[in-house]
């Protein structure tokens, strides 16, 4: 796979695959951060709204599944390789794409039948990957609204604050 491949599919799927490793940082009480802070439900809706929800959904089903490490890494790796419309970013490589991704299937579904002989991981997990994917689009737009409207809006301080708006951008309002 070529470096440009490997960076349109990073790029592509950075967040879904932030989303299935900070999964446990989804909480009862709210999202738990690395340094102990907790930023709590409604705060966190309070900047995300929907998207928000279906996060955190997205999260307690993760948490639910209780993968290993190794089951982890290869549903992160089937998030990253999962086959892309080539017409829209110049992805050069498509064969080897799809092979590697249906041999890490395979290995996430063999992983799974040690433990669920029936298989319905393995298809819950199909599900999950629709879901992650609608997230990440989800929030894209949500990005990519608030680029294309950033000068019309006011933005509260808390989300300047978590995502570091400028404060140029705030329309001079301070940012606490």
């Amino acid at each position: 796979m070529t470096p440009e491949d490997k960076s349109i599919l990073l790029k592509r799927h950075a967040f879904s695959i932030y989303l299935v490793r900070s999964a446990p940082a989804y909480t009862d009480n709210g999202f738990l951060f690395k340094q102990g802070g907790v930023l709590s439900w409604q705060k966190f809706y309070e900047v995300y709204g929907e998207v928000g929800i279906k996060m955190n959904t997205f999260a307690t089903e993760i948490q639910e599944i209780k993968f290993n490490e190794a089951e982890i890494g290869v549903f992160v790796m089937i998030i990253l390789l999962q086959p892309i419309p080539t017409e829209n970013v110049g992805f050069q490589n498509v064969q080897l794409l799809t092979e590697t991704y249906t041999q890490f299937s395979r290995i996430l579904n063999y992983q799974l039948a040690t433990r669920d002989p029936e298989n319905r991981l393995f298809d819950k997990i199909q599900g999950l990957l629709e879901d992650v994917n609608t997230i990440n689009d989800l929030r894209k737009q949500f990005f990519d609204s608030i680029k294309a409207n950033i000068h019309s809006l006011t933005i509260p301080p808390l989300f300047a604050d978590v995502f570091r708006v400028p404060v140029t951008v705030l329309n001079d309002q301070p940012v606490e």
